[in-house]
């Protein structure tokens, strides 16, 4: 019975501590949910899925978090800038951002904005943004600070100053990292790629295996785009070098170029085959891989890799006016790729500026027909090869020729005149003499009787021409070393009575 009654207050005993247990660990689970609650801050995402909820627990998007910082998150409402307020907008996946000197709006649709102090004081708004794969960089157009965003949070990767450098670039990623092509800084154009190191945490040069006198000029606004392993650039704007005073002086180049990040060498493409001035048109590149130009009145397609033009004719001009208060082509207008639509920024009557989303095929309209963008350039090579074979062609010819005309009997007889003279008589030098100061011509024979003088008979002098003939034209065969006949001797095709001579070519 002890045994019995001992067991039943274990067992009791037991259950009770068990209970006991169950209660202290719910407790402990309670207390830690409520801390939770009071501690957890929302992340930038949590803006957007609860848009229509009001939320005034203080936060930043700069990280690490600022300290004394009270500003709350607002509630969602249309969006309202002051006409004069800088802005840079850019999308990140599905979602539009509008950065402001301290502060971030964002929304999922581009109607309903929340915003943020953000922790950054942009000294101005030439800005970049790069969405890459799993995070987007922010940074200065030009080079300088670069910012690491995942959506949510802004992560400091490079505190350093605006380069002022590289204005009007085209910033693109490869190997997923930051590059930058060209650009306008310091009075001049550039021609050079930059990219940042991670490692180092510094911006470096590229260096092109090219030599810099076959790199494509120095330009901005560029016409560009990236794909797997190489850099397309094109139409874009530089200095006419040719002229006076050629700093003030801008011309839009037409030139097309690709440069081979395996072989770091800069190829030219050709000449651009329509005139377009880059300085009418606002400049979105990757449009589904391509660059597109966008005007007050029309638009174009780029796509230097396949060597594409299209042309809209039909664009919304009343959007695209819209966005612009004293340029003279659109501004603040994006493409995000992830929604197939337009952001923009757009200036109202009551001096405000709000936004507009709009699907890119109502605001491009229809495309024409597509047309080669340049005309390829020629290679060189098979011209420069006729040329030089053609030369050498002629050259080997007139080279044979003048060997042919220096063999010939004439040329060598008055090449080795002095030395003839030294085994001729005087009568035969002289012979000699008038018949090749005739030549072509032939001499006749009564011509050269009178090397002989007046005081012989006619019969006497043509015997002793004849053998004058003959002795001189041996002795000539033996210095030339020629059995061929010297002289051509016929008779004159007015008289047929007289003789002439003339040299044997």
């Amino acid at each position: 019975m002890f045994n019995f009654v001992s067991n039943k207050l274990n067992m009791n005993f037991k259950r009770f501590l068990l209970l006991l247990l169950g209660f202290q660990t719910v407790s402990i689970a309670c207390f830690a949910y409520q801390n939770e609650r009071q501690l957890n801050i929302p992340y930038l995402s949590s803006f957007v899925q609860s848009s229509q909820q009001e939320n005034a627990t203080p936060s930043s998007l700069f990280s690490p978090v600022q300290k004394n910082i009270n500003h709350a998150i607002q509630r969602s409402r249309k969006l309202s800038l002051g006409v004069d307020e800088r802005t840079y907008i850019f999308s990140y996946k599905r979602n539009y951002y509008v950065l402001t000197k301290d502060s971030v709006y964002i929304s999922a649709d581009g109607e309903l904005w929340r915003s943020e102090y953000s922790g950054l004081d942009f000294k101005n708004m030439e800005l970049g943004f790069l969405d890459d794969i799993d995070k987007g960089y922010l940074f200065h157009e030009s080079g300088g600070m670069v910012l690491q965003f995942n959506g949510r949070k802004f992560r400091p990767l490079n505190n350093s100053p605006e380069f002022r450098n590289q204005y009007n670039s085209f910033a693109f990623l490869h190997d997923r990292t930051i590059y930058i092509f060209g650009g306008y800084g310091y009075f001049t154009q550039k021609s050079t790629i930059t990219y940042y190191d991670k490692l180092k945490g510094e911006w470096e040069l590229l260096m092109a295996r090219t030599p810099e006198k076959y790199h494509p000029r120095g330009r901005y606004s560029v016409v560009a785009q990236k794909t797997s392993n190489k850099l397309y650039i094109g139409q874009g704007l530089s200095i006419d070098d040719e002229k006076e005073y050629s700093q003030n002086i801008n011309v839009n180049l037409k030139d097309f170029w690709v440069f081979d990040f395996g072989s770091k060498e800069w190829k030219r493409l050709g000449n651009g085959r329509k005139s377009i001035d880059v300085r009418k048109y606002h400049i979105i590149y990757d449009f589904h891989g391509k660059t597109l130009l966008i005007g007050n009145e029309d638009a174009y397609t780029m796509d230097i890799a396949t060597n594409e033009l299209v042309y809209y004719p039909e664009i919304r001009t009343t959007i695209t006016m819209d966005t612009q208060k004293s340029s003279s082509k659109p501004v603040n207008i994006i493409y995000n790729p992830s929604t197939y639509s337009f952001f923009a920024l757009i200036y109202k009557d009551d001096g405000s500026k709000s936004s507009i989303v709009i699907p890119a095929e109502q605001l491009l309209g229809k495309p024409s027909a597509t047309v080669k963008l340049y005309s390829p350039a020629r290679n060189p090579w098979p011209a420069i090869f006729i040329f030089l074979a053609s030369a050498l062609a002629l050259s080997a010819f007139f080279m044979l020729r003048k060997r042919k005309i220096s063999n010939t009997t004439v040329n060598r007889i008055q090449e080795n005149m002095t030395e003839i003279e030294s085994v001729l008589t005087t009568e035969e030098f002289k012979i000699l003499k008038m018949i090749l100061d005739m030549h072509p011509n032939r001499v006749q024979f009564l011509d050269l009787m009178s090397v002989f003088g007046n005081n012989m008979s006619y019969e006497s002098l043509k015997k002793k021409l004849r053998f004058s003939i003959q002795d001189l034209e041996a002795k000539l065969q033996t210095y030339l070393k020629t059995s061929t006949d010297i002289f051509v001797i016929q008779r004159n095709k007015d008289d047929k009575r007289n003789k002439e001579i003339g040299i044997n070519e």
